[in-house]
């Protein structure tokens, strides 16, 4: 997706092209520079081919004193974005995976996003990542509340997106610019990184998430299954989850009247007629509708349990304490010091 910067790109000794790291020196340095700086911890344990590009990108930003100015740096980050970036027409379904443009951090607050992102394609709520990962979910609901806080350290965050089943890659990069932004709040600088995603990118993303929602207007269920679902049918369940108060009212309303049908029959069977037959023709008629009602109320909890499900509400109720006991301080151990 996208353009590529073509031919070799020099800097600091390190020579790339295409990717393609050709100095012969560049793995071992990688190797050391993991494992002797606490800061690229989360690194460690892997392959250092896979992380070269990462590191190769942390030394060059803390040369430029984590400014991220310099024109080659710009460059890397492109590249680094569009290789583990995945388009939304190739994203599975229930993988919290993001495109290049989406993979961007300039503040905080897109840390934020990316893990509410994250979780919202993988399917899942603060509670369900709760238990996946052993967080309480007052952190984790601070982890996606975009309220300018930054993580103090990355290792709830790794745990959210692993979670959410993202790429390995992408929570690289991810945790990368997080640690960009952590470097210049130790240096006293502002908490915003100098670059954004490339225009094109963004209107290519763009271009492919109308093609999805044409997708879905024109009701061809298979292309929109194919065509990364947890993200692209958000426009269209905000339009449809308006009628859903009026239709749980048309339903609560007509069980409530035919129950009142069913009491009355009864009563009125009773207080009328001494004849057993009498009573039959009353009562059987409103056994049948009593049985009616029971199954409306059936299916509007059903339908009630599809709807929480389908927008992301948590079916506990505890989900909704969360919110608002996440706004004393000690629920928020991500805040920076």
């Amino acid at each position: 997706m996208g353009r590529l910067h073509e031919g070799p790109v020099n800097h600091g000794g390190f020579h790339f092209n295409s990717f393609r790291i050709t100095h012969e020196g560049l793995f071992a340095h990688v190797k050391d520079k993991v494992a002797s700086d606490d800061r690229l911890a989360w690194l460690r344990d892997k392959d250092e081919e896979e992380v070269a590009l990462y590191v190769e990108f942390f030394l060059l930003a803390e040369q430029n004193g984590f400014d991220v100015t310099w024109p080659v740096m710009l460059v890397k980050m492109e590249h680094l974005a569009i290789q583990v970036g995945v388009d939304a027409i190739d994203q599975r379904p229930k993988m919290g995976v993001l495109t290049p443009s989406e993979l961007y951090i300039r503040t905080p607050d897109d840390v934020s996003r990316i893990v509410q992102l994250a979780m919202t394609r993988a399917g899942l709520g603060p509670g369900q990542i709760a238990m996946k990962t052993k967080i309480n979910r007052g952190q984790v609901y601070n982890l996606a509340k975009q309220d300018g806080a930054l993580p103090r350290e990355p290792d709830q965050l790794l745990a959210c997106l692993k979670a959410c089943k993202m790429p390995e890659e992408q929570i690289d990069l991810v945790v990368l610019q997080w640690r960009l932004l952590r470097e210049r709040r130790r240096r006293g600088k502002t908490l915003e990184l100098t670059y954004s995603a490339p225009p094109y990118l963004i209107e290519s993303e763009t271009s492919v998430k109308q093609a999805i929602l044409h997708s879905v207007k024109d009701g061809n269920t298979e292309a929109v299954d194919q065509l990364a679902p947890a993200q692209t049918r958000q426009p269209e369940l905000s339009i449809s989850e308006k009628k859903w108060p009026f239709t749980v009212a048309v339903r609560w309303t007509m069980v409530c009247s035919v129950l009142i049908l069913v009491a009355g029959g009864f009563l009125f069977s009773i207080s009328s007629t001494q004849d057993p037959n009498g009573f039959l023709i009353f009562a059987l008629p409103s056994v049948a509708l009593g049985g009616l009602g029971l199954s409306s109320l059936l299916e509007t909890r059903k339908q009630l349990k599809e709807m929480r499900k389908v927008v992301g509400l948590s079916a506990s109720k505890d989900e909704h304490e969360v919110a608002a006991q996440s706004e004393n301080e000690e629920d928020r151990p991500r805040l920076a010091s």
